[in-house]
């Protein structure tokens, strides 16, 4: 309903949601071209119905990206690469930048939906196929939002579009709104039949999202005030906590 924008989306044929966790990925669709459409979800996975999808990225030697339990089956691949802008150039245990990582996964987890026949039907108007049968995203007619922590370290402009511009480079979509996770949620409340009519959005809605990493909340009073908070729940210190513990067991010294 925001005028000012609305030119900006006036070619709009399908909105997609993609959730880039630490842990895991999912991503959803809704057209908005036909009225009685509902949110779809998105198979992440090139050659089977999965939905839920290990945020794990690797790439073979002649520039092939494998993604998910898939690039977790090679030797060199990696976790844990969601990061800010601030701290893309920061090199993972495969001495490459974060930035390529979360790059890669993305083009990985675009092209993982584009090649999926199980996403045709809810995809196939805004896809157009090569020559070679690959299809391509219709660059215009896509609104890619994709979440990201409500941490002070994602804030402001600057940080949002460096994630915009690295998500429509990889993706080939020129429209992408990056968003706090916890408000994405908020919307999608609304699109679960068993909850639409028990809220009351105009009373003011509390969502709080708990992550891998991080736990993210927003407070949303229409016409009044907005608010997003977000705190580190320290898993990485739990994984490194049970890393050193197998080290240091005696059957670990033992072999």
């Amino acid at each position: 309903n925001n005028t000012k924008i609305q030119p900006m989306y006036t070619g709009i044929k399908l909105v997609m949601g993609w959730d880039i966790g630490d842990g895991d990925s999912v991503a959803f669709a809704k057209s908005v071209t036909d009225r009685v459409s509902k949110l779809e979800p998105l198979y992440i996975h090139k050659s089977r119905d999965q939905q839920v999808e290990k945020s794990a990225v690797a790439k073979e030697d002649d520039g092939t990206i494998i993604i998910g339990s898939d690039a977790a089956k090679l030797k060199n691949f990696v976790v844990s690469f969601k990061r800010s802008p601030r701290d893309w150039d920061s090199k993972s245990s495969l001495n490459m930048e974060n930035r390529q990582h979360m790059s890669d996964f993305i083009k990985g987890v675009s092209e993982a939906i584009l090649q999926n026949s199980s996403n045709r039907r809810v995809i196939r108007s805004v896809i157009t196929s090569d020559a070679n049968g690959n299809a391509h995203w219709n660059k215009d007619e896509v609104l890619l939002v994709v979440g990201c922590p409500a941490s002070v370290i994602w804030k402001g402009e600057s940080m949002r579009k460096q994630y915009e511009t690295l998500i429509s480079e990889a993706t080939g979509i020129r429209n992408v709104i990056v968003t706090e996770e916890s408000r994405a949620a908020v919307f999608s409340l609304l699109e679960i039949d068993s909850l639409r009519d028990k809220l009351d959005i105009q009373k003011g809605i509390l969502v709080v999202d708990y992550g891998s990493s991080t736990a993210d909340a927003t407070y949303i009073l229409p016409g009044r005030k907005i608010i997003n908070l977000s705190w580190e729940l320290g898993a990485a210190k739990i994984e490194h906590a049970m890393l050193d513990y197998i080290i240091q067991s005696e059957k670990t010294q033992a072999t």
